[in-house]
């Protein structure tokens, strides 16, 4: 998005409750390290899901409200791209055409673009680990198995879509 001149960029995000949304939250940041870009965590929604999802929902249109210059958007999980996409369509701005957004994992979302995780490696290596735990022979090691930027989508338009 910021290689594409975008600069006025949404985060749709959970709580950093787990591992997961920690490591993509931190990758958001380096891409705007990487091009000397200022965080404004302003621009980022974080989903309270202790709420109904009426609630979320208001407080997400709330949010894409309060950004009306805003050019493009990433969701950090499937849910939040999902409902994002819809509210950002009532709103007006048609993705593609109005809004860029990019989903982590596939949100089957016509025209949203996804980081897809190589689930048969991370598959292999926590058997690896589980195995080595086993056998008493782990040492704690980071390895980071890259995933897959998808980014020609063009999934047909889901039955009623158009009017949620």
């Amino acid at each position: 998005m910021l290689e594409e001149g975008h600069t006025d960029i949404l985060l749709f995000t959970q709580r950093e409750t787990n591992s997961t949304t920690h490591e993509r939250l931190m990758g958001f940041e380096e891409g705007f390290v990487r091009h000397g870009i200022k965080i404004d965590k302003s621009k980022w929604f974080t989903a309270s899901f202790h709420v109904g999802e009426i609630e979320l929902e208001q407080s997400l249109e709330s949010f894409i409200k309060m950004h009306p210059n805003a050019t493009a958007g990433v969701a950090i999980d499937t849910p939040l791209a999902s409902m994002a996409y819809a509210l950002l369509n009532q709103s007006g701005k048609s993705i593609p055409e109005h809004f860029k957004l990019i989903s982590f994992d596939n949100s089957r979302l016509p025209f949203v673009p996804y980081v897809k995780q190589d689930v048969a490696r991370i598959s292999k290596r926590a058997i690896e680990i589980l195995m080595s735990q086993i056998e008493g022979s782990y040492k704690v090691v980071s390895k980071k198995i890259p995933a897959i930027f998808i980014k020609d989508v063009t999934y047909p338009s889901p039955f009623g879509i158009e009017n949620i």
